[in-house]
């Protein structure tokens, strides 16, 4: 909901496009803004941080042409991989060419190819990181044995490249590999398969009413360390939706592990995650009253969380939030 703070009411709808997706694609990811931006608890959002909505606006109108409050329809991300390098977002926008090419130009270290009539543009993506932390390190010098400051420093010298491909007047597709990017135009473009037309587990339980939606599959292959990696490992399948339904926001998640000891086990790790952010929340009754409606189930190998709750209550748990970041 975080993305309706910039996203006012916008001119027709954009749900999940399956010719958008790669046939091959892993995972994907998508937000619906047109759908998003129609939502009640949306405009409770912007009515609460309305100098931040405005900014924002202001911000995207001056540097990208967009006006935030017709031009967004959608944002898909996908991969098939769970490789950093082959993910691909697609944003479908009214957008100014114009002011795009020339932000995009104005980027230190740019590089321009062409290729099939279209202009890919290169540059590398730490070099504001790295000249940031340049700024900020003369001031840790003292630390220099800390081992975080040597990891950051670390971090700070990756030298990794981005990708930008302005496909036509309303569609911008963006990655981190040349590869990926090229790629993703020739399934825009009709030059390689989509997920249109296959009966895809990653579009298999799309919910009406669904503004923002992710799914993925073979978890088993995911490499990356972390909290959640090697849990998420353990499961074939995952899938979460977000929306609004008769004044009402749901929120979604299932979970198909790879056999009925491991949902057995997940079960009680959602549960114990739900507990958490009620004893988190306990001195804010409007949270805590919305956090009461959260529904956990097992069946088999499949673990589903479920959450339904009122918009004017889910505004005044905001309203108490705000007021919390104040004190």
């Amino acid at each position: 909901m975080a993305a309706g703070l910039i996203l006012p009411a916008a001119v027709g709808a954009g749900p999940l496009n399956p010719k958008v997706v790669s046939a091959d694609a892993k995972w994907v990811a998508h937000v619906d803004f047109a759908a998003l931006n129609d939502t009640k608890a949306v405009r409770e959002v912007r009515d609460i941080w309305p100098k931040k909505t405005e900014k924002a606006r202001e911000w995207m109108q001056e540097n990208y042409g967009i006006d935030t409050r017709e031009d967004f329809e959608s944002a898909t991300a996908y991969g098939s991989s769970y490789g950093k390098d082959d993910c691909v977002v697609v944003l479908k926008s009214n957008y100014s060419e114009d002011k795009v090419h020339s932000r995009i130009e104005s980027q230190e270290d740019v590089k321009t190819t062409e290729w099939r009539g279209h202009k890919i543009y290169t540059c590398q993506a730490s070099k504001m990181k790295s000249k940031h932390h340049k700024a900020d390190s003369n001031d840790e010098k003292k630390d220099a044995s800390s081992s975080n400051h040597k990891s950051d420093s670390k971090w700070a010298d990756k030298s990794d490249r981005v990708a930008w491909v302005l496909v036509d007047d309303e569609t911008i597709v963006y990655s981190k590999s040349v590869r990926s990017l090229k790629d993703a135009v020739e399934t825009l473009e009709g030059h390689a398969e989509s997920l249109e037309g296959k009966e895809s587990e990653l579009t298999a339980d799309i919910p009406d009413n669904a503004v923002v939606y992710a799914a993925a599959v073979e978890l088993d292959s995911i490499s990356h360390e972390g909290a959640m990696f090697p849990l998420l490992r353990q499961h074939k399948r995952a899938c979460y939706a977000l929306g609004e339904k008769d004044g009402e926001l749901f929120d979604e998640l299932k979970l198909v592990a790879r056999n009925e000891k491991v949902a057995e086990k997940m079960e009680k790790v959602v549960e114990g995650y739900a507990a958490a952010m009620k004893v988190m929340f306990i001195d804010s009754e409007p949270m805590s009253k919305m956090l009461e409606n959260v529904e956990i189930e097992q069946d088999n190998a499949t673990v589903k969380t479920c959450w339904n709750g009122d918009v004017d209550r889910f505004a005044e748990a905001l309203k108490d939030c705000k007021k919390n970041m104040k004190r």
